[in-house]
């Protein structure tokens, strides 16, 4: 069912149809990491009123050494919860399915789940995307991506000033 539930008699407003769009934030600047595989902020940070749910695409544009790749969470306050649909990006290292793409779906891993998909190279620009459901119970909470190197390398691993995330609030 759509957000918000309409029913006869109610009055339109602005507010109310705002509440039905897909809202996007987009990074814009680039944030880097360098021979480290703590991880890190980005600049995706969604707030999650309670009681509330919302669908998400996320995509993250990179680069990463190839023997660096990347490593993906979702840092959580609050009620909030992530709960990751589908997942798709290129094969990291550890697979053996380095520079190609490799499609693999994570079936609602526990909160927290790290996400690794593989670096191309410094200079190669690439692209991972990712489905979910984003939602808080209780109290007010905020999902945050974090990123990091897999493995520690001298050359930045970069989440480029176009990763963004759309979503839609459902319920």
């Amino acid at each position: 069912m759509p957000y918000p539930d309409w029913q006869p008699g109610m009055r339109i407003t602005a507010e109310r149809l705002l509440a039905s769009q897909w809202q996007e934030l987009v990074q814009g600047t680039e944030y880097a990491v360098n021979n480290t595989t703590e991880l890190a902020n980005s600049g995706i940070s969604v707030p999650v009123p309670a009681g509330s749910r919302w669908m998400y695409r996320l995509i993250v544009v990179y680069t990463a050494h190839e023997s660096a790749d990347l490593r993906l969470a979702w840092a959580t306050t609050g009620g909030a919860t992530v709960g990751r649909i589908g997942t798709w990006g290129i094969g990291d290292a550890a697979t053996g399915v380095v520079n190609s793409v490799d499609r693999f779906h994570a079936r609602s891993p526990a909160q927290g789940t790290e996400i690794f998909v593989g670096g191309i190279g410094t200079g190669s620009f690439v692209s991972y995307h990712e489905e979910g459901v984003l939602s808080a119970t209780g109290i007010d909470g905020t999902v945050t991506l974090q990123f990091a190197q897999r493995a520690a390398h001298a050359s930045d691993t970069v989440l480029r000033s176009n990763t963004r995330i759309w979503y839609l609030r459902v319920g």
